[in-house]
């Protein structure tokens, strides 16, 4: 595969997340490359045991993390279908295609950026951590993935930053489900330590779910829910 260039823009903002709330440490940046989609007819996430229907406005259908739970992974992008991609986004808001095309490539790559930061570069409890967080729901671990767009921007406003946003919200109306929820935390985008420290919570206990990274309440999943049903009924058909 052909390795990917990070342009001096791209360096810039990836410094902004290079401290990532004090949670998460690294002395290197991740190999990238331009790679290859998957041959078959649905596109594997980065979770590579989920398959997903194939919609083209999810950023994982654009890019992907590469990984396996204990051991680094890569990031790939593919240059077609961001280019397709960049091409409708370009005529739908009526901007030009090559600042489109820029745009979109850089925010695939800090999405895959936040997949390979939450899943390989934990300060504490790195060995437990990496493998916990393939066992988070999508939605969990994508909400990470785009707000790390969002936190790649740290305080700028300039007529780029509002446009890479335009695109990435634009995005999002037309993306799946998992893809979408990181709408809800717009007015927590400026908390990244704390949406952070409670992920790492997430990973410690599992079944808590996206809204615990909202409110740092611990919801009971469906999941949980029923095997304490279960538990209780079989303990009280045991008395």
């Amino acid at each position: 595969m052909k390795a990917y260039r990070l342009s001096p823009d791209e360096i810039y903002h990836l410094k902004k997340i290079e401290k990532f709330g004090g949670h998460y440490a690294f002395q290197r940046w991740p190999e990238i490359y331009w790679g290859k989609p998957p041959k078959n007819t649905h596109h594997q996430t980065e979770q590579l045991d989920e398959l997903q229907p194939i919609n083209i406005m999810d950023i994982d259908y654009l890019g992907m993390y590469v990984y396996q739970s204990n051991s680094e992974g890569h990031i790939e992008l593919f240059k077609e279908r961001i280019e397709d991609c960049a091409d409708r986004i370009a005529i739908d808001l009526e901007l030009d295609f090559d600042t489109t095309y820029t745009d979109l490539c850089y925010i695939v790559l800090m999405h895959e950026m936040g997949h390979w930061l939450t899943h390989w570069c934990h300060k504490e409890e790195y060995a437990n951590r990496r493998i916990k967080y393939i066992e988070q729901p999508t939605e969990v671990r994508e909400t990470l993935a785009q707000l790390t767009v969002i936190w790649s921007f740290a305080k700028l406003s300039n007529p780029k930053v509002h446009r890479r946003k335009k695109i990435l919200l634009y995005l999002a109306e037309f993306q799946s489900y998992p893809y979408q929820q990181f709408l809800k935390f717009e007015h927590y985008f400026t908390k990244r330590g704390t949406i952070l420290r409670r992920f790492n919570e997430l990973l410690d206990e599992k079944e808590w779910g996206l809204e615990y990274l909202l409110d740092g309440k611990k919801h009971i999943s469906d999941e949980r829910r029923a095997r304490k049903t279960i538990h209780d009924f079989l303990r009280r058909s045991s008395l």
